[in-house]
């Protein structure tokens, strides 16, 4: 038994939006799955709650349709629903640690100080948010 109920169970690990695609015939396809197995699958609706925090204009709307899809194949808990800011900060603390320690690559210009400034502020406002 998982401790405090969180569903456990196969996930990607890395699910945010660069990660998948929709096909002609609308389906969700995900790929670059070097970080999937065994885990809480509250981790990938943390990873996909920060992907549509990305989407600064419509953020509320992207989280919602997500919520209405991920839903409409598998139930989540209040008890999954209530961690994922706590994961969603831990996602992007370990995201940043990755992007840091394999430096620059080509493709990722997007990876600079603006995308750290982000991060970083974002996880000041959820400490304040979250805070015990």
């Amino acid at each position: 038994m998982i401790p405090h109920g969180l569903d456990w169970g196969i996930i990607h690990g890395d699910a945010f939006s660069a990660n998948a695609r929709i096909t002609s015939d609308n389906q969700v396809m995900w790929y670059d799955l070097d970080f999937c197995g065994s885990g809480w699958r509250a981790l990938d609706l943390a990873h996909a709650a920060a992907s549509a925090r990305d989407h600064e204009d419509d953020h509320a709307s992207v989280w919602s349709a997500f919520l209405r899809g991920y839903r409409s194949r598998r139930s989540i808990s209040e008890n999954d629903l209530a961690v994922i800011p706590f994961l969603s900060a831990a996602a992007d603390i370990w995201s940043m640690s990755i992007n840091l320690a394999r430096g620059p690559i080509d493709g990722f210009e997007w990876l600079g100080d603006r995308f750290f400034d982000n991060r970083l502020t974002w996880l000041r406002e959820s400490v304040a948010i979250y805070r015990m």
